[in-house]
């Protein structure tokens, strides 16, 4: 329970933003559970308290990514506003194969006396458990922008640009798909970009400045403001601004 609480509260907001590199998280951590479970018994006492709880924490933290991705991504494939249908259709899907899944159990536990017989089974069975999700996760192609999705685009349009033309290539959500990273980690930069920060950190102090600053706001007319610093390129956005205005002001400050 304690492990759900905490994995909500530190990833909450990341489940969204990487709903398919989570769905497929929530996949190997239950498989990883499973192993844990499985290895248990076979170890010295003294370890088998420490490897349970472990595997409960990672149960714990599959109910929370699973689930929620899993809201996100049924979300998505409701184009038609038709949310409850993809949800009914997914429930039976899932409660189908857990059908199939008993009835290939029948047969197979009478064949599964030995230990390495149960290693065995289990590898093959967690390979292709494992296969079939990451097929299904890079087949799922999301029209909503993220940091990795945001940055493909734009890195594309930089290397397409032509300055004759002034034009640059607009990748379509298929492709950004085909280029995106299941598992995704912020590439290392100079500047890290920090989204709807507080106003009170992007102001200049300076009395004079500020007068400065908020002639050159109102004659730009945008509903950002950016302020770099060594590290971080800091975007206070205004609360009226639209999800135009937000990318505008990430691709600017990239």
């Amino acid at each position: 329970m304690l492990g759900r609480i905490l994995f909500a509260w530190f990833r909450g907001t990341d489940l969204d933003n990487n709903s398919k590199m989570w769905r497929l998280s929530a996949d190997l951590f239950n498989d990883a559970a499973f192993f844990l479970e499985i290895l248990s018994p076979s170890l010295p006492d003294s370890f088998f308290l420490p490897i349970v709880c472990s595997g409960s924490v990672l149960k714990s933290i599959v109910s929370v990514a699973g689930g929620a991705t899993r809201s996100s991504l049924n979300e998505h494939q409701a184009t038609r506003n038709n949310m409850a249908d993809v949800a009914a259709k997914d429930g039976s899907q899932e409660m189908a194969v857990g059908l199939i899944s008993m009835i290939l159990g029948f047969y197979l536990t009478p064949l599964i006396d030995t230990d390495l017989k149960t290693w065995l089974f289990f590898v093959a069975f967690t390979c292709l458990h494992l296969f079939a999700n990451y097929r299904a996760v890079r087949c799922i192609v999301l029209s909503k922008l993220n940091r990795q999705r945001s940055g493909i685009l734009i890195r594309h349009w930089f290397e397409s640009y032509e300055g004759k033309t002034q034009k640059g290539e607009i990748l379509s959500p298929a492709q950004v798909a085909r280029e995106e990273f299941t598992f995704y980690f912020e590439e290392r930069r100079p500047y890290k970009v920090r989204l709807g920060v507080p106003l009170v950190r992007v102001l200049p102090e300076n009395a004079k400045e500020m007068l400065a600053f908020v002639k050159k706001f109102k004659e730009e007319k945008n509903k950002y403001i950016l302020k770099q610093t060594s590290r971080e390129i800091l975007v206070a956005l205004q609360a009226d601004a639209t999800s135009i205005d937000v990318l505008k002001a990430y691709f600017h400050a990239q």
